[in-house]
């Protein structure tokens, strides 16, 4: 009894640190082209928060974008963001009216990102990193650029959870296997 006791406890534990774990895999757009997905630069696991803007104001219970910033960095530290514009969710109708025609949302929104002088340009960035990875803070000399984007979200049951987002002429895409937001996550 106690050796089955001890599975099952052994199990559940696996069962709850795995259902927190997200994985998120990344495409970019340049040239015309897009990559193949990608998740080998997240090893050492990146944080996503929900409902930020930036002007500071919460969206309750709607998404209203994303920031990405490294393990242990600060808040301030983020090296990809994106916001929707006005972003409702849509209604369980309109979700399967997407899904049943395969057709994908459309937003208008904004992206910031980062930029050095090794890498000048958003499409140098994604063709060496596949990611705009470029933190605020390091040894070379930085600089913020920000750009109105369209955002593309995939058809879905509940919850979004991949992103074309296009914006300077490139596009990154982003896949999570659920949706990220429900808290703070690290990812790997």
């Amino acid at each position: 009894m106690k050796k089955y006791l001890i599975t099952i406890l052994l199990a559940l534990v696996g069962f709850l640190s795995g259902s927190a774990q997200i994985s998120m895999s990344t495409a970019a757009y340049v040239r015309g082209y897009w990559t193949s997905w990608d998740k080998k630069n997240y090893s050492d696991g990146y944080f996503f928060h929900r409902d930020f803007d930036l002007k500071g104001q919460v969206y309750g219970d709607t998404f209203s974008g994303m920031e990405i910033r490294k393990s242990g960095k600060q808040p301030w530290d983020w090296c990809f963001k994106f916001e929707i514009d006005n972003y409702i969710k849509p209604d369980k109708k309109v979700r399967k009216l997407h899904q049943k025609n395969n057709t994908w949302y459309e937003y208008t929104g904004w992206v910031e990102y980062y930029v050095t002088d090794d890498y000048p340009t958003i499409a140098k960035v994604l063709e060496h990193y596949q990611f705009p990875m470029i933190q605020p803070t390091g040894d070379s000399a930085r600089a913020k650029r920000r750009a109105r984007a369209t955002i593309k979200i995939a058809p879905y049951k509940k919850e979004p959870t991949c992103f074309n987002i296009y914006f300077d002429g490139v596009g990154v895409g982003l896949s999570f296997s659920n949706f990220p937001f429900e808290k703070s996550y690290v990812v790997k």
